[in-house]
């Protein structure tokens, strides 16, 4: 079996699942989940070993972004997204440092969960798939300029909400 037979196999449930999330059991949630293939095929050199937590992140936030894609195109999201525009403070510690850290794990966790989800995606993407910024913007469908902007914008906000729940 192929790598991208086993992607199939292993995360295609997780796919329409997160697909019906946002368009419930309609050819919508179907539609996304085949372009969300079309994208994996695109960069299955990503993909590592299947099954692994990376894999199935990366499926996941695939995913999603093809389910916000089609419903922008369906003009039921607006075409952009608020973003603080936030930076750390000089000498701040980068958020990766602090992510791998064992005692500010599940603390960094929380903070990543209450980011927007193109901040905690894109995140998810660097730190737990370890993905480049090349591979990451064509994950999400994005231009890689795009994607280092958002990289950026989402480590100075978790940085900002690492402060607030005293982990920094």
């Amino acid at each position: 079996m192929n790598k991208a037979e086993k992607i199939w196999n292993e995360y295609s449930r997780l796919m329409l699942y997160i697909a019906r999330g946002f368009f419930g059991d309609t050819p919508d949630a179907e539609d996304a989940v085949s372009e969300a293939v079309e994208r994996i095929l695109v960069c299955l050199d990503q993909f590592g070993e299947v099954p692994s937590p990376p894999s199935r992140t990366l499926c996941a936030v695939i995913t999603k972004n093809v389910c916000r894609d089609i419903m922008r195109r369906k003009k039921r999201l607006p075409e952009t997204e608020e973003y603080p525009d936030e930076r750390p403070g000089a000498g701040a510690p980068s958020a990766e440092s602090v992510w791998f850290s064992a005692q500010t794990v599940e603390g960094v966790k929380r903070c990543v969960s209450r980011l927007p989800e193109s901040y905690a995606d894109i995140l998810r993407l660097k730190m737990e798939c370890r993905l480049t910024a090349k591979e990451t913007a064509s994950a999400l469908g994005i231009s890689e300029g795009n994607a280092r902007i958002r990289l950026h914008r989402a480590r100075a906000a978790l940085v900002e909400l690492m402060k607030e729940e005293g982990l920094l």
